[in-house]
């Protein structure tokens, strides 16, 4: 009898265990920034932008959490928005406790840049099953295009979108 006492607490404490219902926190994106530099680059000497030169070769993709779980999954995708070209890549990084940002390089390793419109998406995942949480925030940059072609690429972007949804 005291043997299946024994089992029959051990049941429930791993039943109790299985079906915690804590609610998780959402991870939370607070700003997503682009800039000259690298992985190892200091923040603070990060000049942030979204027009950079084709010859600017190495760029650093910041993205900074007011609460994000360590373990979480920050991925990073870079591509032409409108479907032009294809991906250009993707990079994923776990958070370590503690972790208020997390930074993404990128680089044209075959030379400059291609002049084209891009858009940086980073997707924040934490936690399992049913208590998975997502984040999610994106941001345009321009390799070798002027503020006239950023203009004229934005209102060309809009009639697409609206396009795409009819």
């Amino acid at each position: 009898m005291r043997r299946l006492c024994i089992f029959l607490s051990a049941v429930s404490l791993l039943c109790l265990t299985a079906c915690d219902r804590t609610p998780v926190e959402p991870p939370s994106i607070d700003f997503i920034g682009i800039a000259t530099g690298s992985l190892t680059t200091d923040l603070n000497a990060l000049k942030f932008r979204n027009s950079f030169k084709k010859e600017e070769t190495q760029l650093v993709g910041i993205v900074g959490f007011s609460h994000i779980d360590a373990g979480s999954t920050a991925q990073a995708t870079w591509y032409s928005p409108d479907e032009r070209t294809p991906p250009i890549g993707r990079s994923s990084a776990i958070t370590q406790p503690g972790a208020r940002t997390a930074r993404f390089s990128f680089a044209s390793g075959d030379g400059p840049w291609t002049s084209n419109s891009y858009k940086l998406r980073v997707d924040i995942t934490t936690g399992h099953g049913i208590r998975k949480q997502t984040a999610t925030g994106s941001l345009f940059f321009y390799i070798d295009k002027s503020d006239s072609e950023i203009r004229a690429y934005q209102e060309e972007y809009r009639a697409w979108l609206k396009d795409m949804k009819k």
